[in-house]
């Protein structure tokens, strides 16, 4: 662990949350329950539950935590804007643990998330850029830059932060030997040059089927789906689906791991909790059955708490109900 190293190069968004009973229809009103202001955006998702994941131990999630020694560096590339929710923000990361060394500011408003949670836990999100959008490449050099030599490194990146900067985030990454994890949110057309530069592709069943014009319902079809990515020249494709559970394919293995018999409260942010214990796992030297398993529990567990960041759980937490449940395991396909 201490030659490993993360960074996630993304987004920074400050969340408007609002629960719902059902999502309103196109003209209707309807009342909302609580309202409470959270720290997201898909890349800083990601930062904060890998620097949670890198805490041996803890009273509990919120609570007082002790971090491994050595503990894998766990950075955060992007954006905030000049304003009190950038401060706030800046301020949280760094109680955090994060390394904020790549973290720069813009003039104008930190970008920000309007968020609907049904009472059934399912999510509508509408994102204003803000700093996200100033992004640019200079930022991706200068990150890939920062890996020390012999570090092994994990890139995690999003599709919130301009297409030109992410770009040259996976070029530069991948030609300083780092492994890079896209996650292909939200989804738009992005060129077929791209996806050669990603080691693991990450999407979930909306974002695959908006890639490939499949939806993966079960295995079959997420294999289908897969070898759309594969033929462009993605080294691995992990499906995230849910209560569905996932599936990981590449050129010489196929493995599905079952969900996780969670009780839902929110789902906002599953998918980036799922890729920070997938990449995790990796780094810990497990293979990528066991990694899909971990992304699994890590993904679960976030769903048993309502908001983003909050919600991500520490290492001992990921262990203890992968531990409760020894039959939910990777299978061959």
């Amino acid at each position: 662990m201490v030659d490993s190293r993360f960074i996630s190069f993304g987004s920074l968004n400050v969340d408007l949350n609002v629960r719902v009973p059902r999502f309103p229809v196109a003209g209707e009103t309807v009342t909302g329950g609580d309202f409470f202001v959270a720290f997201g955006g898909k890349g800083a998702n990601q930062a904060v539950a890998l620097a949670r994941l890198a805490l041996k131990s803890a009273a509990g999630r919120g609570e007082a935590t002790r971090r491994d020694d050595p503990a894998p560096a766990v950075s955060i590339a992007g954006l905030l804007g000049a304003d009190g929710f950038g401060r706030d923000y800046r301020d949280y990361l760094a109680r955090e643990g994060l390394d904020l060394s790549l973290l720069g500011e813009r003039a104008g408003p930190t970008g920000t998330a309007l968020i609907e949670i049904e009472d059934s836990g399912a999510n509508r999100i509408v994102v204003v850029p803000g700093a996200n959008g100033s992004v640019d490449p200079s930022l991706a050099d200068a990150a890939a830059a920062s890996i020390p030599a012999g570090t092994r490194a994990y890139a995690l990146l999003q599709l919130e932060v301009p297409l030109a900067a992410v770009e040259r985030a996976l070029a530069s990454f991948r030609a300083r030997g780092a492994v890079t994890v896209l996650d292909p949110a939200p989804a738009q057309t992005l060129p077929d040059s791209l996806w050669s530069l990603v080691d693991y592709a990450t999407p979930n069943e909306t974002e695959t089927a908006f890639y490939t014009g499949i939806r993966p319902t079960d295995a079959d079809e997420a294999k289908r789906a897969a070898s759309w990515f594969l033929a462009r020249g993605t080294g691995a494709v992990v499906v995230k689906a849910g209560g569905n559970g996932s599936w990981l394919f590449s050129a010489d293995e196929a493995w599905e791991c079952p969900a996780f018999p969670v009780t839902v409260v929110d789902t906002t942010a599953c998918g980036d909790s799922f890729n920070a214990g997938f990449a995790f796992a990796l780094s810990m030297g497990l293979g990528r059955a066991e990694a899909l398993r971990w992304g699994n529990a890590t993904g679960g567990l976030s769903a048993t708490r309502s908001g983003a960041q909050g919600a991500m759980p520490n290492r001992d937490s990921v262990e203890g109900l992968i531990r409760a449940w020894p039959k939910i395991e990777p299978r061959r396909r």
